[in-house]
């Protein structure tokens, strides 16, 4: 089959369907990724083809606030005009893109997808990498994983935000869809109630270690397990990094991913301030632009980047983000793990973490400090019990294999859909 693969966002978005990509490939499918251009260089070293998609959301942002001296009503209606001209360009893309595959494998954010799919009738399944799905078990990921009248709460979150996320996006929609696509207009609350939506099987792309499948999902919904890309196989470490972990215990490893970029000069000053108080072996990993190389104790080695799972096995503890692929990755090598969420789902997954007992209660980048995280790090080192959970949670991640049920998925809704189309022609 000639696979399409969509998804869009950081490296720790596309990761996942870069792993399930490559294992399509080793089967014999033809298949491609689309995925926004500031991802191409990560393809440099890959076999599977790349192909840029428009319409990234975190860039529409990001360009949204890029203008000082403007004010906030502004600022919005910037960021809605760049998110319809980026959403009429991803509809244009994806109707050419799709013509010629027989199934899709897409990731929510690309919210175009699901129309042009409808339209052109390709079998499709929409994979997450958060529990997004309306349940009473999981709040919504932009909101707080704990709230009061927890599971009606949790409820309403999941309708709330695909409100929010739909009703900016509505018009352009909608009119793409009876213009271009042929399609029926979607109503106000569309797409919650719009049944070709509903009938798509839904894969999470998380341990149930982590989540377990809630009660309430329907059967089209499965918790498949963390897809995994191993990236260890022809690494050569730099000399630096492999004296370093040789010359004594092993180190704690503190890095945000792409969100190191934003550390300010306060949550920068607030790291220096501990590793220089604890003498703790520190590897420190990613672009800290606040911080200076040679403000750092002999403890603490700097570097730009190395494959988490050949890195995360050799260390002793793990700060992090809380991205959906860096938790997985921590618990999978059996470490205990402080989050330090920024946005959305970093929250569900330190939530995750503590509730499991693999580390201390989150600690939100807006309430970084020099004491708060030094109490954090203290604790996360501290606490024998969450060493043994994170090994607990470890062998369970293990004995998963998220990329193998996700294609076992995509080629039994592949047959199912074909041999419903040949019933519906032989009914005509």
């Amino acid at each position: 089959m000639r696979i399409g693969i969509l998804t869009q966002g950081s490296q720790g978005d596309v990761r996942p369907f870069l792993a399930l990509g490559l294992a399509l490939q080793t089967k014999g499918h033809d298949v491609f990724i689309a995925t926004n251009e500031s991802n191409k260089k990560f393809f440099a070293q890959k076999s599977l083809k790349f192909v840029p998609l428009p319409g990234n959301l975190e860039d529409c942002l990001n360009a949204g606030t890029e203008h000082s001296g403007i004010g906030k009503v502004q600022i919005v209606r910037n960021m809605i005009q760049l998110v319809h001209e980026s959403a009429r360009k991803q509809f244009e893309s994806l109707q050419n893109l799709l013509k010629n595959v027989d199934a899709v494998v897409y990731h929510p954010v690309v919210f175009t997808a699901e129309h042009v799919i409808e339209a052109l009738k390709i079998p499709s399944i929409k994979v997450y990498t958060t529990p997004d799905i309306p349940t009473r078990y999981y709040a919504c990921c932009i909101f707080p994983p704990r709230m009061p009248l927890q599971q009606w709460a949790n409820r309403a979150s999941h309708f709330i935000g695909a409100q929010l996320f739909w009703a900016p996006f509505r018009k352009i929609i909608n009119e793409t869809r009876t213009k271009d696509l042929g399609l029926k207009k979607l109503g106000f609350f569309a797409p919650l109630s719009h049944q070709p939506f509903q009938a798509v099987p839904k894969v999470i792309a998380a341990s149930k270690a982590l989540v377990p499948p809630a009660p309430d999902w329907p059967k089209n919904v499965h918790v498949a397990g963390f897809m995994e890309l191993r990236d260890e196989a022809g690494w050569v470490p730099p000399t630096s990094l492999q004296q370093f972990i040789n010359a004594g215990a092993p180190p704690v490893y503190i890095g945000f991913g792409s969100l190191t970029k934003k550390c300010d000069e306060k949550m920068s000053a607030a790291i220096l301030n501990t590793l220089h108080k604890l003498p703790i072996r520190t590897i420190l990993c990613g672009p800290f632009l606040h911080i200076k190389k040679d403000q750092l104790p002999s403890h603490v080695l700097w570097i730009e980047s190395a494959p988490h799972d050949w890195l995360f096995p050799r260390v002793a503890a793990i700060v992090h983000h809380g991205g959906a692929g860096t938790t997985h990755a921590s618990l999978l090598a059996g470490k205990p793990t402080l989050v330090v969420p920024f946005i959305c789902d970093q929250f569900h997954w330190g939530d995750r973490v503590h509730q499991h007992g693999a580390g201390p209660v989150s600690l939100p980048s807006t309430s970084f400090t020099h004491e708060t995280f030094q109490k954090s790090l203290e604790q996360l080192l501290k606490t024998p019990s969450y060493q043994i959970q994170a090994n607990r949670l470890s062998q369970e991640i293990q004995r998963e294999n998220g990329v193998e049920r996700v294609i076992e998925l995509l080629h039994q809704y592949c047959e199912n859909y074909a041999d419903s189309r040949d019933l519906t022609d032989q009914t005509h």
